[in-house]
């Protein structure tokens, strides 16, 4: 069946969105796909919302006006809907069967997912406005909801994108994501929801990173584990078909050198073609550093595309079974998912794991070792930790007058407070009054004719949770770029480079031939640069006088020595000797690291040396801040 092309456009405006998801709709798009924003998560209408949650990550949605502008002469029943919703979709579910109502459109006809996904939530944001128990209450009338109004639309999630985020591997998201969806399968039958429903309604998010065949594995796996969990709850899994939505990695994209971030997208999408996903969402190569244009949608849009219409990739089914080694990968990863998911049982499931922070040490354990293989270089990140391009610019930063939004929504939303007549404010008044204690036939009637007369979405929802109030919070999970420990580094050099008109010098000292200093010389441009240091790179230099009296002209002030290890002990005392008597004050480094030397070089005055396996990042942060430190000096 193919997969949809399910991009989420995150803008917070409603028109701004429905320009553009017509635009996209016409250039190929198959869904209709966006997140609510913080402040609609949480329950708030924006002109109640604390000013940094009004927009973030979302649209920002306040009743039947906001939506009618965001769907606007779009036939919603033509497109499948994909919509988070937070930790709890009731309130919205309720606007918009309101918004189905007005517009004379047959709701039973609309498909997709309408989601939302308490436990995530929890472990994302740390605090939920409800408590996790009137949450899964919401969960269960949600089904229930959908079930009468919304037969074709999914409402449980189970997402793993937070975990991936995080930095969590393979393993740890796909166990993570099952213990969730054995939870939410144990809470809501215990409060009298038939299992079949609750199957039924799942939908599951994984992110996708940049190693190829273990996410292809990764996703077989997922479905082997669905199989066995189906077949726990004594359903057929023939019947019970995972849902699976796949999103690339925000986990790996960098913001220099921000068009390889292209490339990873690209692989990611190839491998969660192959893994067999239902639905998609390709990273704007820029969307995590800017507000992605026409352009950069394009091609994330594109990519998608090109995978499904040229690579034919519509056209296989299981492209990777067979594989030894991806069958092989595909038991290992279920395997030792299986067993992590059994240890999340055994602490009580994801929700007591998430209070005691077995979730998060556990993806706190990956993700440090993450961070320590690339600051050694272990792992690469092309454009970030190797290979980077100092003469290249930032991409122009694309403005959104944030607070120009906020206070339209403001001044709008207050407006209408006030609008209409008497009779209208007392309907309204008495539809709320009435959802905080009504059984959920009355509940869902009453909350759909509440929006018809003109509620906001946080009327309903203050209303529905009335006197309910999260009573702990817990610690969210980390959620960050592999890459923003480097990117600090050229951060500074750009920083230095704007109040200075120049960015940090280096000079290599470039000892002796070409063929005895040319490998190590190499190695520390390419080093260096990662930094963000304009390196000085010279030809030969014949003695340790010339080497000094060039470094002294340059204006740098870190000098690294390249030669061999062989030529080392002659060379390193006569150059820090001449910088002695020269008088001049520099960070010298040492390319290299021969062992039955370091302590008479260190004694010779060698400030650090940098060699294969180091800590570059440790490394090229002192250094750096040492070149700061004595230019500005």
């Amino acid at each position: 069946e193919g997969w949809q092309i399910a991009q989420v456009l995150n803008t917070p405006d409603a028109e701004v969105f429905n320009e553009m998801i017509k635009y996209e709709l016409e250039r190929g798009l198959d869904a209709i796909s966006f997140s609510l924003d913080f402040a609609t998560q949480k329950g708030l209408d924006a002109d109640y919302a604390k000013e940094e949650e009004v927009g973030r990550n979302g649209l920002s949605i306040s009743g039947l006006n906001s939506l009618t502008r965001a769907l606007n002469g779009i036939d919603i029943t033509k497109y499948p809907l994909n919509i988070f919703t937070g930790y709890t979709s009731l309130p919205f579910l309720m606007l918009l069967k309101a918004y189905c109502t007005k517009q004379n459109i047959d709701s039973t006809k609309i498909k997709g997912c309408i989601f939302s996904d308490p436990i995530s939530c929890l472990s994302a944001y740390g605090k939920l406005n409800i408590t996790i128990d009137k949450a899964f209450d919401e969960l269960k009338q949600s089904v229930e909801f959908a079930e009468q109004y919304f037969p074709n639309v999914k409402v449980i999630g189970s997402c793993g994108f937070g975990y991936n985020s995080a930095g969590a591997s393979a393993v740890q998201e796909l166990g993570f994501v099952f213990a969730a969806i054995v939870e939410y399968a144990n809470k809501l039958v215990e409060k009298g929801l038939q299992v079949e429903k609750v199957f039924k309604n799942i939908r599951v998010t994984f992110g996708i990173s940049s190693f190829y065949f273990m996410e292809i594995a990764k996703l077989r796996a997922a479905k082997l584990l669905w199989s066995n969990i189906v077949k726990a709850y004594g359903l057929d899994p023939e019947k019970y078909k995972l849902y699976i939505h796949a999103r690339t990695s925000k986990y790996n994209q960098t913001k220099y050198d921000t068009y390889v971030n292209m490339l990873r997208t690209t692989t990611e999408a190839f491998s969660a073609v192959l893994g067999g996903i239902n639905s998609l969402h390709t990273n704007a190569f820029d969307e995590e550093f800017n507000t992605p244009d026409e352009f950069t949608r394009r091609i994330a849009r594109n990519t998608q595309i090109i995978l499904k219409e040229e690579s034919n990739l519509v056209k296989l089914v299981d492209p990777a079974g067979g594989s030894y080694y991806v069958e092989k990968l595909t038991d290992e990863v279920a395997t030792l998912s299986w067993a992590l998911l059994q240890e999340v049982e055994k602490q009580g499931g994801m929700v007591e794991a998430i209070k005691n922070e077995y979730i998060q040490n556990e993806i706190k354990k990956v993700s440090d070792l993450r961070i320590a293989d690339l600051a050694k270089r272990k792992s690469v990140l092309v454009g970030t930790n190797m290979y980077a391009n100092v003469k290249e610019t930032l991409p122009e930063k694309r403005s959104f007058d944030k607070s120009a939004f906020i206070k339209k929504r403001a001044e709008f939303l207050q407006k209408y407070r006030v609008s209409g007549n008497n009779e209208k404010h007392s309907a309204i008044i008495d539809k709320l009054g009435k959802l905080s204690n009504s059984s959920s036939s009355e509940l869902f009637e009453t909350g759909i004719a509440a929006f018809v007369e003109g509620a906001t979405l946080g009327e309903v929802a203050n209303s529905l949770h009335s006197g309910i109030e999260e009573s702990y919070s817990v610690t969210p999970l980390k959620i960050y770029r592999l890459a923003e420990i480097f990117e600090e580094l050229r951060d500074n050099a750009e920083n230095f480079k704007s109040k200075h008109g120049y960015a940090p010098k280096l000079f290599l000292a470039t000892m002796g031939p070409v063929k005895q200093h040319k490998g190590r010389a190499d190695f520390s441009r390419g080093f260096f640069e990662v930094a963000g240091f304009d390196v000085i790179y010279p030809n030969a230099l014949n003695n340790t006088a010339e080497a000094v009296e060039s470094f002294e002209k340059s204006g740098a002030k870190v000098v690294v020595i390249c030669s061999t290890d062989e030529t080392y002990p002659e060379i390193v005392p006569a150059f820090m000797q001449e910088l002695k008597e020269r008088n001049i004050a520099g960070y010298v480094v040492l390319a290299g690291y021969p062992k039955e030397q370091i302590e008479d070089h260190k004694a010779s005055g060698v400030n650090d040396f940098i060699y294969l396996g180091c800590d570059a990042y440790t490394l090229l942060k002192r250094v750096q801040a040492k070149s700061i430190e004595l230019s500005v000096n």
